[in-house]
């Protein structure tokens, strides 16, 4: 994924907190691509802090799980009609991409005309 998010400017991405990365949240910084994501605890912060942080730390992780659950349910719907998961014979990125793309052309087919 690091691959795409570094070829998009001006953009807000919804992700998981699997994709905190200091570093490629500065390098995206500076092309005006923010990755928004639940928060991460922090290891090593202090209790004290921690439970001062955590209603707005909550709040904030509401809101970006709020936006995602659409995102998470599409794809569920996606991976349980048109078995996206089993891509073992895809060998590159553009292979990927024409994968994700046939499987989702004949979603929408499917969902618009039947």
């Amino acid at each position: 994924m690091k691959e795409i998010f570094r070829a998009l400017d001006n953009r807000l991405i919804f992700a998981d907190k699997a994709y905190v990365d200091s570093e490629l949240k500065e390098e995206l910084t500076q092309k005006n691509v923010w990755i928004l994501t639940p928060y991460k605890k922090v290891k090593g912060e202090a209790e004290a802090v921690s439970q001062f942080l955590r209603a707005g730390r909550d709040l904030w992780s509401s809101a970006v799980s709020s936006v995602r659950q659409g995102i998470e349910s599409f794809f569920n719907w996606l991976g349980e009609h048109f078995d996206l998961q089993h891509a073992s014979k895809v060998r590159s990125s553009a292979g990927l991409y024409v994968f994700v793309l046939a499987r989702l052309s004949a979603a929408i087919w499917i969902f618009f005309y039947s």
